[in-house]
């Protein structure tokens, strides 16, 4: 007989059971890797899943250190080849079939949106992956093939599957040594025939209400060997840039260079919150005239289903010279998150409405099947008619690439709500 419904008890492991693994991964590190667990876990993997013998372990106090230490030990050959295998998937594959045959679809998303998705969220998406990517980015990729099967990454399911093996609907031994392993601590590894290299957790993970990785005072991650990676609202900024920041020594000049909208985002959110909106505001000011402000307040239909904050969008319009170009910014305010951003715009514009639509491009053939908008921050997603996807599964990939904007009326008389 199916679980069909979590008892109250129930309700109450399965959000422990999040929490745990959470802080497994977020609580402060300083003990790092638990080496008889990792090591044990190991020895089982290669023993009795690849059917190789028991590797050499390397513990390394970064992942940039890991990465050194391959390249230098790969370089005098004393690496032999890279152990691919997809131990998670098989071993996932193994329980999933026995815990779908005891629980019915509702329990079974349930748990997954309570724990696999939010343990996913909080540990791989917000850190691990936050992490690699900083490192890919500082560094190189020619050492690719970390562990799909050892680390962070597979917290959400393995927490998912705990679960159910905590309230008696799993019982399965591979599952049991493999979680083991997982538990142990191991924040990344990369595994090969005669070594398996483990990385240490970092010893300092900061992150903000919204659980996105940020600091205004330090690294938001910071590893055992000093490797520490700078975060603003969940984006990777240089440390050259995040010290520019605290020190007051930021200027207009440095935000008008910067080519990537998602750092000139976290600047702005790092002197949002470090000193204000009016030293914000003053900040453009002084190079940069404000030239318009439209407000769009949405009607009460658009309201429903919303706490009815009247979704108030204002849009200011700046312009001025610097260093001989015409520069315009847009300067947004979400009614969401309480939060401003500035967007570069054509100087063409004297308009605030007119320039801020101007950066919404769509196929000029899809233009009149347009069914409405939505805007989240610095994005806009768009919704079209069915008559439009029609259109759209017909275009060709000139089409696709001939985008014309939105005028102002056109783009506000289709945004339905800002979030």
């Amino acid at each position: 007989m199916k679980l069909e419904k979590l008892s109250e008890e129930q309700e109450k492991l399965m959000l422990q059971v999040r929490d745990e693994w959470i802080d497994l991964a977020l609580k402060e590190n300083t003990n790092g890797i638990n080496k008889k667990m990792f090591e044990e876990g190991v020895e089982w993997l290669y023993k009795d899943l690849l059917n190789k013998p028991n590797p050499k372990v390397i513990y390394c106090d970064s992942w940039l250190s890991c990465l050194i230490t391959i390249a230098i030990l790969k370089n005098s050959s004393s690496v032999r080849a890279s152990v691919v295998d997809s131990v998670s998937e098989s071993v996932r594959a193994s329980v999933e079939e026995s815990v779908r045959e005891s629980v019915c679809g509702n329990v079974w998303d349930s748990v997954k949106y309570s724990v696999w998705d939010s343990v996913r969220d909080s540990v791989w998406d917000s850190v691990w992956g936050s992490v690699r990517d900083s490192v890919w980015d500082s560094v190189w990729d020619s050492v690719w093939d970390f562990s799909s099967y050892i680390g962070y990454s597979n917290y959400g399911w393995v927490s998912f599957y705990d679960f159910f093996e905590k309230i008696n609907l799993l019982n399965n031994f591979k599952f049991k040594q493999y979680k083991k392993l997982i538990k142990s601590n191991c924040f990344n590894a990369y595994e090969y025939e005669n070594y398996v290299f483990a990385i240490q957790p970092p010893i300092v993970i900061s992150k903000n209400s919204l659980g996105r990785l940020h600091d205004v005072n330090k690294a938001s991650v910071i590893f055992k060997d000093g490797s520490e990676y700078f975060y603003i609202q969940g984006r990777n900024i240089p440390k050259e840039l995040f010290e520019k920041l605290k020190s007051g020594n930021y200027l207009i000049s440095d935000f008008i260079k910067e080519n990537n909208e998602e750092i000139k985002s976290a600047c702005i959110a790092y002197l949002q919150e470090v000193n204000g909106d009016n030293y914000l505001i003053n900040f453009f000011r002084q190079n940069l005239k404000e030239i318009d402000t439209y407000v769009d307040r949405k009607e009460f239909q658009y309201l429903e289903g919303t706490t009815k904050g009247m979704n108030i969008g204002v849009y200011t319009l700046f312009k001025g010279v610097i260093n001989n170009v015409n520069i315009a910014y847009v300067r947004c305010y979400c009614p969401s998150t309480d939060r401003m951003f500035f967007l570069g715009v054509s100087s063409e514009y004297n308009n605030a409405k007119d320039a801020i639509s101007s950066l919404c491009r769509i196929p000029k053939k899809m233009k009149p099947h347009l069914k409405h908008l939505m805007r989240q921050g610095e994005r806009v997603s768009s919704t079209y008619t069915k008559k439009g996807w029609e259109v759209f599964k017909e275009l060709s990939k000139s089409d696709i690439e001939d985008l014309v904007p939105l005028t102002g009326e056109e783009y506000f008389n289709k945004m339905t709500y800002e979030y």
